[in-house]
């Protein structure tokens, strides 16, 4: 099997200037003028003078056609949406939190109902939110809050988050796995948690997240990052 791996977004010029192939895709359902007037008022940010110019239109009947073209453009439960959305960073926040706080029933809302969760490099897979969450309360070493701590990056033009886990040893939070979400109206659709710890290097990430206060309840805490070298002298 197969997997895209998780690539910074800035080293494949990823960015809310980039127009995804889902976003590409939704706009050939829109009726030509319709296109046009999305594509150049929303995308391109040109005057509603000018767009009127174009299409040969009144700048009242551009208006219709952004308001008309806005509402057919709006996706549906199984279309992929645009994650800098207010209500995408809203719910992402809600899954950061409710993983850290290891609360797999707020975790299981957030998935819609067919969702699917992968886990390069094991071949296995999970489909549907029930399922997930059944997943992450047998098998993910979280005991209770606090055990993870998770740092929201940008993956492939998505949203991802680095993961970190206690170490009941030493109790230090150290690199676990990436998380790669795709985000539709419903909840996330998919989920793929990378376990190659060498990707956290591909992120400039920290091997080892220090300074975890005791207590994450409410608001999410500002953790200070620092690299621990395997070569440093003591």
């Amino acid at each position: 099997m197969l997997w895209l791996e998780p690539i910074p977004d800035a080293l494949v010029g990823g960015g809310r200037d980039t127009v995804g192939l889902e976003v590409i895709a939704a706009l050939q359902y829109l009726p030509p003028q319709h296109r046009a007037a999305l594509i150049l008022r929303d995308l391109e940010g040109w005057p509603a003078a000018e767009v009127a110019e174009v299409l040969d239109a009144r700048p009242l009947a551009v208006d219709d056609l952004l308001a008309e073209a806005r509402v057919l453009f709006d996706p549906g439960p199984g279309d992929v949406v645009d994650h800098t959305r207010p209500d995408s960073v809203v719910l992402l926040d809600r899954y950061a939190q409710a993983f850290e706080q290891y609360d797999v029933p707020a975790i299981v809302e957030l998935f819609a109902d067919d969702a699917v969760w992968e886990m390069p490099p094991f071949t296995s897979w999970f489909r549907g939110a029930k399922n997930i969450g059944r997943l992450i309360s047998t098998h993910c070493p979280a005991k209770g809050p606090g055990d993870q701590v998770l740092v929201p990056i940008k993956a492939n033009g998505q949203p991802a988050f680095a993961v970190y886990m206690r170490d009941p040893v030493d109790n230090t939070h150290r690199a676990f796995q990436i998380q790669v979400l795709t985000l539709t109206a419903a909840g996330i659709i998919h989920a793929v948690a990378f376990f190659d710890l060498s990707l956290f290097d591909a992120f400039a990430l920290p091997d080892l997240l220090a300074g975890l206060p005791e207590s994450v309840g409410g608001q999410r805490p500002r953790f200070h990052i620092e690299r621990i070298r395997h070569n440093h002298n003591d």
